[in-house]
């Protein structure tokens, strides 16, 4: 059994240990977004004020974001939800599906508006120099989210405009989705199924963006159980108990 398998067990059996709980719900910014294209594959994204998800006869674009850090502290087992949310102030979707899904390899922002500054990820390079694995991302297709539609219209003045959201509890309970949401970040992808005429896009607010502030900005909402406090550990009786303290100590991931 691996570290980080045995983790997971660990935090369960704390939580069990620590009774029934009440939830707090939190609400965290993301900072680190950008978005490839395929229009033009050189250029980065990183400073612009919207985040792109596009597909036509002849190109397609695709989000790369990173969860929060708060979010790492927190153990599987005390997450209730763990919702992601980007807003469009005009859905052109239609009937297209955007997902997320967990990225295979880490990126850099980048500092570009839609210029080759070499500095961050583009379609073709994860950090401007160096080439992804596959042009347009390194992303794991085995775990995929899709989005949910909001209501139109949430944001006064904007009829056509709505919030995204994606539920990835499931994933953080998952070792392998959790491990790559950490270490690499997730992509925003939407069917990339030509369609029959025009383009299927979505242009969502950036952390960038001056126009909006929150809740407009892309953000993650976690609702979780507290964590157990020492006492609940040490009444386990279990060298799980003692693990869980140690790590705690040592400012290791902490259930």
């Amino acid at each position: 059994m691996s570290r980080k398998t045995a983790w997971f067990i660990a935090c369960g059996m704390a939580a069990l240990a620590a009774g029934p709980a009440s939830t707090a719900s939190m609400i965290y910014e993301i900072t680190t977004d950008t978005y490839l294209d395929s229009a033009s594959p050189t250029y980065n994204y990183g400073a612009r004020n919207v985040d792109r998800v596009v597909i036509n006869a002849s190109s397609a674009a695709r989000t790369l974001f990173k969860l929060p850090a708060e979010v790492w502290s927190y153990a599987p087992i005390q997450i209730v939800s763990a919702v992601v949310s980007f807003y469009v102030w005009s859905d052109n979707a239609q009937t297209y599906d955007v997902s997320l899904h967990p990225m295979l390899r880490d990126f850099a922002e980048g500092t570009g508006t839609g210029s080759a500054t070499g500095d961050g990820a583009t379609w073709n390079t994860y950090d401007g120099v160096n080439a992804w694995t596959t042009a347009g991302g390194d992303f794991d297709s085995g775990y995929s989210v899709l989005g949910v539609k909001g209501t139109l219209g949430v944001n006064p003045g904007e009829p056509n405009g709505r919030f995204y959201t994606w539920d990835i509890t499931a994933l953080l309970n998952d070792v392998t989705a959790w491990s790559e949401l950490q270490s690499y970040g997730a992509m925003l992808r939407i069917d990339e199924t030509v369609p029959p005429s025009g383009q299927r896009f979505n242009a969502y607010t950036s952390s960038d963006s001056t126009t909006y502030t929150a809740p407009y900005l892309p953000s993650l909402t976690i609702t979780a159980i507290p964590e157990p406090g020492t006492l609940a550990l040490l009444a386990m009786g279990l060298p799980v108990g003692a693990m869980l303290l140690r790590r705690r100590k040592q400012g290791i991931l902490s259930c």
